[in-house]
């Protein structure tokens, strides 16, 4: 008898529900979340529950762990790779005020401190021309010089580059392309497969935040893939996005912005 499964990780509990189906039996189990290691506590509630792991067809998860981690501010430590001349864009932000009496109002610290933006002499046109090519030594001393500064992971976000992601694709490859030459595990967000729309600071924010929970997601969803092969659960493995639909493990440990209200 094959069952779907649904687990959803919150901030103090992890729940487990199963259907089966062919039969419509239900059951679920509940346990505390385990933050310091959040794979503990969904195979906690596996185990509760009783269901057989090979009998798993599907396995939809739901987690708070990004927000989470955005919220409390902990996660990776970010580099911004950008086009010369727009370093200071996730800085400024906009012009618009939570309280806008308040004259004390101070903007929220940016997720990725100004010594650690590089630029790269690149440009591309509002219609997608590139005015000026990009060249790979740039990005690669761009690259070199954030892991040096003790970067873990990389957004990137040039200037037009939802008319013309040319320049971002070929950066990130460089980019891949030096950190595994360092021997470095490389973590890349490039704002044109994250949200390929124009206005630079909410493409920017948005290309950020993907990078700053990158590498948390994507290890969890490896441990976790990994320990629930090895227990026997050969279904699908889904990940529930912030659209209400969802996605394969893979795709949301490369794009867990995504799923920031999973």
């Amino acid at each position: 008898m094959s069952k779907r499964v649904a687990i959803d990780i919150g901030g103090g509990f992890t729940d487990f529900f199963a259907i089966d189906e062919e039969t419509g039996e239900v059951m679920w189990a509940k346990g505390e979340t385990t933050p310091a290691n959040y794979s503990d506590g969904v195979m906690k509630v596996f185990y509760k529950s009783g269901a057989e792991p090979s009998t798993i067809s599907s396995l939809l998860h739901g987690q708070t762990l990004v927000i989470n981690a955005i919220i409390t501010r902990r996660g990776a430590k970010v580099g911004l790779i950008t086009t010369r001349g727009f370093r200071d864009v996730i800085l400024i932000t906009r012009s618009n005020r939570r309280d806008i009496y308040n004259l004390r109002y101070r903007k929220p610290v940016s997720f990725v401190p100004r010594h650690l933006i590089r630029e790269v002499d690149e440009r591309v046109g509002f219609d997608g021309t590139v005015l000026k090519a990009l060249r790979e030594a740039d990005v690669e001393t761009a690259a070199k010089s954030l892991v040096m500064d003790g970067v873990q992971s990389i957004a990137v976000c040039y200037i037009n580059s939802y008319a013309n992601p040319s320049h971002e694709e070929m950066t990130k490859k460089v980019i891949l392309k030096t950190l595994e030459k360092m021997g470095i595990r490389p973590y890349v967000s490039i704002s044109s497969e994250i949200t390929g729309e124009w206005r630079e600071y909410e493409r920017t924010s948005t290309t950020v935040l993907n990078a700053y929970v990158h590498p948390l997601m994507d290890n969890y969803l490896t441990n976790l893939e990994k320990t629930l092969r090895e227990k026997g659960v050969k279904g699908e493995l889904y990940m529930m996005l912030s659209s209400g639909g969802v996605s394969t493990f893979r795709y949301a440990a490369g794009f867990p912005i995504l799923s920031i209200e999973s």
